[in-house]
């Protein structure tokens, strides 16, 4: 993946573990997670770990993807498969 916006990485990761795209709202609310009021379609999201002081979409960017793999994990959509 040559970009890790919160959008890619949404969906890069439903279709990975789900097999498909998830439900619009579903995705959206993902999206907003991973982003953390940065624009989803351009911010690139680093491959760092680290605290950012008042940067939230740069801020512990590994944990929030765990975090947001999780979700995916959780949704109704994985216990459904």
């Amino acid at each position: 993946m040559s970009s890790w916006t919160a959008n890619n990485l949404v969906d890069f990761w439903s279709v990975r573990l789900l097999g498909y795209a998830l439900p619009a709202a579903r995705r959206q609310v993902l999206v907003k997670f991973m982003a953390q009021n940065g624009n989803p379609a351009t911010d690139v999201i680093a491959n760092t770990d680290t605290w950012s002081a008042n940067d939230l979409k740069k801020h512990y960017n590994q944990q929030r993807l765990r975090s947001m793999i999780s979700l995916i994990l959780l949704s109704p959509e994985f216990l459904s498969r």
